[in-house]
C-alpha cells in the first residue's frame, strides 16, 4: 500500500470487518473494503487504476503457479 499512496499522493486506510463467504456483516457493520483520500479526482483515479493493476496481476502470478487449485482464488470480490 505504501507503493501505491507515494505513487498516487493519496492516503490508504483498511476499514471494516472480515466475513468468510457464508457470513454476511450485521446491520450497521461493513465488509473489509479500502478507503482512499485524495487532494484530488485524478490522484483517487490513479490509485484505483495501480491498486487494480497490482490485483490482476497477482491473480496472474497465482494462477501461473497453480496457487488458484490450492483454494486460494475467489475470496474476495473487485468493485
Amino acid at each position: 500500500m505504501a507503493q501505491v499512496q507515494e505513487y498516487a499522493d493519496v492516503g490508504i486506510s483498511v476499514r471494516g470487518s472480515y466475513y468468510p463467504g457464508n457470513k454476511e456483516p450485521k446491520d450497521g457493520e461493513r465488509k473489509l473494503f479500502l478507503f482512499l483520500e485524495a487532494r484530488s479526482e485524478l490522484a483517487l483515479r490513479r490509485a484505483r487504476e495501480e491498486i487494480l493493476r497490482i490485483m490482476k496481476d497477482t491473480v496472474r502470478q497465482m494462477a501461473q503457479t497453480g496457487a488458484r487449485s490450492a483454494g486460494m482464488a475467489g475470496r474476495y470480490k473487485v468493485f
